[in-house]
């Protein structure tokens, strides 16, 4: 076998401040007649004219060998044990392994999933742009992390992501194993009659905090928990839509995540045109000082008095040092 050619499949390209790579494309070519193709994602643009040296090096180690991918790969690995099968050397090396495997399967006759050992079938395709088609999850606590990993395990028709964020865990009692979740449904907790505390991921446990100082102030708050951003609880929100004065989301992102997808759907359904009074509550967009979680959670206003706050806002009213609501 021997290589046929080498090249850049694109010129980088800048995205914003971003630049683009190139693939490298290498044609392995047997004395048969066929060919074995992979490509590489080079990272920098200096880096394809280094990856094809390293080829060069290993066709000529390999070339008159026979297509054996698991030997091809040991020869080539004693060939750079003083400089060790890694970075670029890596590189070469796992495209040329994928190109034995692409040629071996070629010869076959058969898809190199089915040759491998698996099964070719469709699954949803990832979108690099924003959510897309990815199944996204938050967890409220330690307990629901467990189920989320037992959730995005049982997933097999595409990519899915499930977030937690760094400190300490509520405490709460944890299962023994996790029990996978049903997609795009989220909970309620508590139930109230004249705020929604709508959360995704970590905040529950305020927002059951701020449900409790809302309930002393006569406003009874119902808290869901929405589990899912995509596919977001479409039965959920509307419950919370109709049923309340006041819809507060919550989350720890930024402006663009949950909340935006809450009011998208809110307006495509016309859950906006009835005065339903609405905050979003995300991560300031600007820089917080690193600290502990809980202080910089109290900062950024997505700790329970945060919460409460939006509220009071949202109904036109302030509270006093006192603890007095009074018209704003």
């Amino acid at each position: 076998m021997r290589p046929v050619g080498r090249k850049p499949a694109m010129p980088p390209r800048r995205f914003g401040n971003r630049v683009g790579a190139p693939l490298l494309l290498i044609d392995l070519e047997t004395a048969e007649g066929v060919t074995g193709r992979a490509y590489l994602f080079c990272y920098q643009p200096a880096v394809p004219a280094a990856v094809a040296r390293i080829l060069d090096a290993s066709f000529e180690v390999i070339t008159g060998n026979r297509v054996a991918p698991l030997d091809i790969g040991a020869a080539l690995a004693r060939h750079f044990r003083l400089i060790g099968v890694r970075g670029i050397v890596a590189m070469a090396l796992a495209g040329i392994d994928v190109a034995c495997w692409d040629a071996l399967a070629i010869a076959a006759g058969m898809p190199l999933a089915a040759f491998l050992g698996g099964a070719p079938r469709p699954i949803r395709a990832y979108n690099s742009n924003g959510l897309g088609l990815i199944s996204a999850e938050a967890a409220a606590d330690e307990a629901e992390l467990k189920h989320m990993v037992a959730t995005a395990a049982a997933i097999d028709d595409g990519p899915s992501a499930f977030r937690y964020p760094r400190g300490e865990g509520t405490g709460i009692a944890l299962p023994k194993r996790g029990t996978p979740l049903e997609i795009g449904k989220g909970r309620v907790l508590r139930e109230g009659s004249a705020v929604a505390l709508f959360s995704f991921g970590a905040r529950l446990a305020d927002c059951l905090e701020a449900a409790d100082q809302l309930a002393g102030f006569g406003l009874p708050a119902t808290v869901a928990d929405a589990r899912f951003a995509k596919p977001l609880d479409k039965d959920l929100l509307r419950n919370l839509a109709r049923n309340h004065e006041v819809l507060v989301t919550i989350e720890e992102g930024s402006t663009g995540g949950f909340g935006a997808l809450v009011l998208h759907a809110l307006a495509r359904e016309g859950l906006l045109d009835r005065g339903l009074k609405i905050r979003t509550l995300t991560l300031p967009d600007k820089f917080i000082e690193q600290n502990k979680p809980k202080a910089m959670y109290v900062e950024a206003g997505l700790d329970a008095a945060g919460i409460v706050a939006a509220v009071f806002t949202a109904l036109g009213k302030e509270r006093d040092a006192a603890g007095v609501i009074r018209l704003a």
